[in-house]
């Protein structure tokens, strides 16, 4: 064990604070919070410790700041966890106290997700209900065709559509994670097709396609989808309009959510992009 001697500011002390309040430990325990955060950074290797500079902690430590603090930690995990975020940010050098900041924080957001996780009401019941019905989005036409029917809709309002699938994307990753892999089995196939790795002199490998990209194929699944059930043109347009409002008020809020660090929603996107979109 290795003593570390620190003098807080603020910042330190509301997370210390925050953290306590979580996992039920009184303030003389801050060197048993420091090494329970350093086992959740060695057991997840792959943290993106870069989103964790931009959190928001919901609490204000209003307490006499202390002039110096001391730490009892395990030398060999600190070690583990300094090399993490040195390769995270790219630097030969992290200093110790930014490096207990970033654990805190790391500790508090995993600690703030197995609290929603124990509640009876979370996460299913939260889960959008428009999620809940695209859980299965097995197509057997390509999604390139998919998205070039959204690009060519003639419907007054797919930007809109648009921009909603790209909010349902963002809240729910086992869609995204769908949408993305269909994407590339279709791409596979055509490159299957045409062989197109003899034009290349290293074999290509298939880049994740970005936010838009999914959003306009998933915006092309509800038009094709529609488009199956509905003949007449302004029926089909009734029906995406009636789409549109309901995908707006279940996401527009929990979009609005996301701004506001008390609610659950913004912990779980933080968490979510903590652990490179895993859930």
């Amino acid at each position: 064990m290795k003593d570390i001697s620190l003098r807080p500011k603020k910042q330190l002390m509301n997370l210390f604070e925050a953290v306590q309040k979580l996992d039920n430990l009184p303030g003389v325990n801050r060197s048993l919070i420091i090494d329970r955060a350093l086992d959740i950074a060695i057991q997840n290797k792959n943290i993106n410790w870069q989103s964790l500079t931009e959190v928001a902690v919901e609490n204000n430590f209003n307490g006499k700041i202390p002039s110096h603090v001391v730490l009892k930690v395990d030398e060999s995990k600190f070690l583990k966890v300094k090399l993490q975020i040195q390769a995270t940010f790219g630097v030969e050098k992290v200093t110790i106290p930014y490096t207990i900041v970033l654990l805190l924080t790391l500790y508090f957001i995993h600690l703030k997700q197995q609290v929603d996780l124990l509640k009876q009401d979370s996460p299913i019941s939260d889960l959008p209900k428009i999620a809940k019905k695209l859980n299965h989005l097995d197509f057997k036409v390509d999604t390139w065709v998919i998205k070039n029917r959204y690009e060519q809709s003639a419907y007054a309002k797919k930007q809109r559509l648009l921009s909603v699938c790209e909010l349902l994307i963002k809240s729910d990753f086992e869609i995204k994670n769908q949408l993305i892999s269909q994407n590339s089995a279709s791409l596979q196939r055509l490159r299957d097709l045409v062989n197109l790795d003899k034009y290349f002199n290293v074999a290509t490998t298939p880049t994740i396609p970005t936010t838009t990209t999914l959003a306009k194929i998933l915006a092309g699944i509800f038009i094709v989808r529609v488009s199956n059930i509905v003949d007449v043109v302004s029926n089909r347009n009734q029906l995406l309009d009636q789409i549109v409002n309901q995908l707006e008020a279940e996401f527009l809020p929990l979009e609005n959510s996301t701004n506001n660090v008390n609610s659950a929603t913004y912990y779980k996107e933080v968490y979510a992009k903590m652990m490179g979109g895993k859930t």
